[in-house]
C-alpha cells in the first residue's frame, strides 16, 4: 500500500498532553486555513510504501506509548489510516487522531472498528456562523454541504458513540478567537454535546501561517488567552489553554 507521507516526529511530548507520542503527518486537506502552520502538507506528493511508516513506528515504540496521526487531514487517506491504526494497536500502542471533522462517515466507520483511543478535533469557529467558518477554514468548494454541517455531524457521532475526544480552537489576534467567538463556540458545545467535553484554547503563531498577511500579527499573550478561557468556563467544566507555557487547566 502506498501512503502520501507528510512528515514524522519520532518523539513528541506536545501532541497528546501527558503522553509521549510518535506523530505521523498525512498529506492533503480539504481546508485552506489562512493560519495553518503545516501548509506545506496541504498539497503535493511524497508517496512511500506503508512499510516505511511501520518501520518508523517500530523504531520509536520503545520510547513512546502512542501514535498520533495528524495532517493535513488523516481521513483523506482512509485506507492508509485504517492500516496504520491497526498496526499501532498490534504493537500495543494507544492511537490518537487529529482531525478537522470534515469526514463524518469515515470517522463513524473507524469508530466502529474500536481501535482509536482518542480524537482531537479542530473546532475552528462557531458552528452557527457559516460564513465565518468558511473564512477561517479557507473552504470555498460547492462539492459538499457546508463545513459546519459536516463538523457538527462528526462531533455528534463522537459524542453519541462514547469515544474520548478533545476539542481545540486556535486563536489568532483580530482574526479568530475573540470573546464573542469563544462564547459562541463553548455555548454550542454545552448545548449540543455536554458541559464536560474537554475544550482547549490554543495560541496560533501568525508568523508561521500559510497566509503572509497574518505574519505581522502579534501572538496572543498567555494572560489574554487565559482571559478568553473565562468565557468558556461559563459554559464548560473542562477548559484548558495551550500557550508558550504549555497546557494549563483553567476550570
Amino acid at each position: 500500500m502506498q501512503f502520501n507521507h507528510g512528515a514524522t516526529v519520532p518523539i513528541s511530548t506536545i501532541d497528546w498532553h501527558g503522553k509521549v507520542s510518535i506523530v505521523i503527518s498525512f498529506r492533503g486537506c480539504p481546508f485552506r486555513c489562512p493560519y495553518c502552520h503545516n501548509y506545506e502538507l496541504l498539497t503535493g506528493s511524497n508517496f512511500v510504501d506503508i512499510s516505511e511508516i511501520e518501520s518508523q513506528i517500530n523504531k520509536s515504540k520503545i520510547f513512546v506509548d502512542n501514535v498520533v496521526f495528524t495532517g493535513g487531514e488523516p481521513f483523506m487517506q482512509p485506507d492508509a489510516l485504517k492500516h496504520l491504526v491497526g498496526f499501532a494497536k498490534q504493537n500495543n500502542l494507544l492511537v490518537g487522531i487529529n482531525t478537522n471533522g470534515f469526514y463524518p462517515e469515515r470517522i463513524k466507520e473507524i469508530i466502529c472498528e474500536g481501535k482509536v483511543d482518542k480524537f482531537f478535533v479542530d473546532l475552528k469557529a462557531p458552528l452557527d456562523n457559516v460564513d465565518l467558518y468558511r473564512k477561517i477554514s479557507g473552504y470555498n468548494s460547492s462539492d459538499y454541504p457546508e463545513p459546519v454541517n459536516r463538523v457538527a455531524e462528526s462531533l455528534k457521532i463522537l459524542y453519541e458513540n462514547g469515544v474520548e475526544f478533545e476539542l481545540r480552537t486556535t486563536v489568532v489576534r483580530d482574526f479568530i478567537g475573540n470573546s464573542d467567538d469563544i462564547t459562541k463556540i463553548s455555548g454550542w458545545i454545552s448545548k449540543h454535546l455536554s458541559k464536560d467535553v474537554p475544550y482547549v484554547i490554543q495560541r496560533g503563531i501568525p508568523e508561521h501561517s500559510k497566509d503572509s498577511d497574518l505574519h505581522g500579527i502579534k501572538p496572543l499573550e498567555r494572560e489574554e488567552i487565559l482571559g478568553l478561557s473565562e468565557y468558556a468556563c461559563n459554559y464548560l467544566n473542562d477548559v484548558r489553554i495551550n500557550t508558550d507555557l504549555g497546557y494549563e487547566k483553567v476550570c
